[in-house]
């Protein structure tokens, strides 16, 4: 595993200057054009760039080795198919902790403080670390497609996410913590399927596999998220410590409701920090 790592380092190093330039230079455009401060610098490192380079980096490890003809050899390698897939992926996680750990240098540089982090972290961790992780997943198992497979599922993917972010239930309930571990799960299984599935990695019915496996591994999750909502829904229990009620005015006020609330459990669907499950009672 550790060759694998080095081979890897040695291939990726000049890629990583390059990226560690560009983001200088667009800090330093912004600068230049008097519109950097600690939101710019934030909003350029985190939310465009780091992204992208991570999907870059996620789905360059199994594609450019098929494309540049170099697989047969890591096959050669004294080392079992499960332990190079994994060696893959861990690359990609130190290359991304790497290059976001140089990320935050920069932000501070450019004004940013250890407090605007510590808020981010302290009201949602999961949105801290689970969108890179979710990246990193997505791009791992894209990186098992042939070429042009990858924008097939992007477009098999884009319009659930779409939905996903824009719907109201997302910014006010949704559990991000269990969403993104659900995602990362998923995502990595569908690439150690597909890796798994094809010894040479060059079967012309891979990319369709793939996708098949997408859409499968997609109904999966739907079903297991169901399942998860159904299942806190039938666990609800009334406590009387930790749960909170009032009087509530119905049909302009001719009924009254109790309305009772209770905390709900960690792994709820719905985040317990910023919702909770509520009864009716006439």
């Amino acid at each position: 595993m550790r060759s694998i790592l080095l081979k890897d380092y040695l291939e990726q190093r000049m890629y990583f200057l390059i990226i560690l330039a560009v983001a200088v230079v667009s800090l330093l455009v912004a600068a230049w054009f008097k519109q950097l401060d600690s939101g710019v610098a934030m909003f350029l490192l985190f939310a465009l760039q780091g992204p992208l380079f991570i999907y870059l980096a996620a789905h360059h490890q199994i594609s450019s080795e098929v494309s540049n003809r170099t697989f047969p050899f890591l096959l050669s390698l004294p080392i079992s198919r499960g332990r190079l897939w994994l060696a893959k992926l861990l690359f990609v996680f130190i290359y991304a902790a790497l290059l976001y750990a140089i990320y935050v240098l920069l932000a501070l540089i450019c004004g940013a403080t250890p407090a605007d982090f510590y808020k981010l972290f302290r009201s949602s961790p999961a949105l801290g670390f689970g969108p890179p992780l979710v990246i990193i997943a997505y791009g791992y198992f894209t990186s098992m497609l042939p070429r042009g497979f990858a924008t097939i599922s992007a477009l098999i993917i884009g319009p659930a996410a779409f939905y996903v972010c824009v719907h109201p239930m997302t910014l006010t309930t949704l559990n991000y913590s269990l969403g993104a571990s659900l995602l990362i799960v998923m995502f990595l299984a569908l690439s150690a399927a597909v890796f798994m599935s094809d010894r040479t990695m060059s079967s012309p019915w891979r990319g369709v596999k793939g996708l098949i496996f997408l859409v499968i591994g997609s109904g999966l999750l739907l079903t297991c998220w169901l399942a998860i909502d159904a299942a806190a829904e039938a666990s609800w229990s009334y406590d009387k410590e930790a749960s909170s009620g009032k009087w509530l005015p119905v049909n302009d006020g001719k009924k009254i409701v109790w309305a009772l609330q209770a905390e709900q459990h960690w792994w709820d669907v719905a985040d317990p920090g910023r919702s909770y499950r509520g009864r009716l009672f006439l």
